[in-house]
C-alpha cells in the first residue's frame, strides 16, 4: 500500500505456478485485478512474477506492506 497525493494505491504481486510467456502473464495479471475489483471493490496495479519470485519469509509472513507515511 502506497500513497500518490491524497490517494492510496494497492500493488499485488502474484507468483505464477509455472513459467510463462509474457502475453500469458499479461492476461493472468488482468484477470487477477478484474477479480479483485469485482470481489472486493478495490483497484490494485497487479505484477505476476515467475515460479519462486515471491520472496518466501521465515516464521510469521508479512503479507501487507504499508509504504504510507505515518499520520500526524
Amino acid at each position: 500500500v502506497e500513497r500518490e497525493g491524497h490517494m492510496d494505491s494497492l500493488s499485488v504481486n502474484v507468483e505464477s505456478r509455472q513459467a510463462m510467456d509474457v502475453d500469458g502473464a499479461t492476461a493472468l495479471g488482468a484477470e487477477v485485478q478484474r477479480q479483485v475489483k469485482t470481489l472486493m471493490g478495490v483497484s490494485t496495479v497487479v505484477t505476476v512474477v515467475a515460479p519462486g519470485g515471491v520472496v518466501r519469509s521465515e516464521g510469521k509472513a508479512k503479507r501487507v506492506v504499508d509504504k504510507r507515511p505515518p499520520v500526524t
